[in-house]
């Protein structure tokens, strides 16, 4: 019986943790797949016009972005974005772990 109890409890556990991981992660990866995006139909956008359209992706995907830590590089050939950031991640109800993710993209504009 205490073994079933035990058991019960390290299934609970890694469920929980590993939901909270897999949340997580698919706000990190959307959030990559998005600036992916905007980096590859920049256009003629200005460096503050994507560092703008970026903050308002991460806010839609919940990304605690500080806007300080993103860096934005554009000209007529390159488009480069990197937005580094700390995911607070539960991985018990009294723990968390400071997840470092950093999605970026580059493209490269052939004409």
């Amino acid at each position: 019986m205490l073994k079933r109890l035990i058991e019960l409890v390290i299934a609970v556990v890694i469920i929980y943790a590993g939901w909270h991981v897999g949340v997580a992660y698919l706000h990190y990866y959307q959030f990559n797949d998005a600036i992916g995006e905007l980096a590859l139909f920049a256009g003629r956008s200005s460096e503050d016009q994507l560092k703008d359209r970026v903050m308002k992706l991460a806010q839609q995907y919940q990304i605690p972005l500080d806007s300080e830590a993103m860096t934005v590089h554009t000209d007529d050939e390159v488009t480069q974005i990197t937005a580094p950031y700390t995911e607070a991640v539960k991985l018990l109800p009294n723990y968390t772990y400071d997840w470092k993710l950093e999605p970026k993209a580059d493209v490269v504009h052939v004409r």
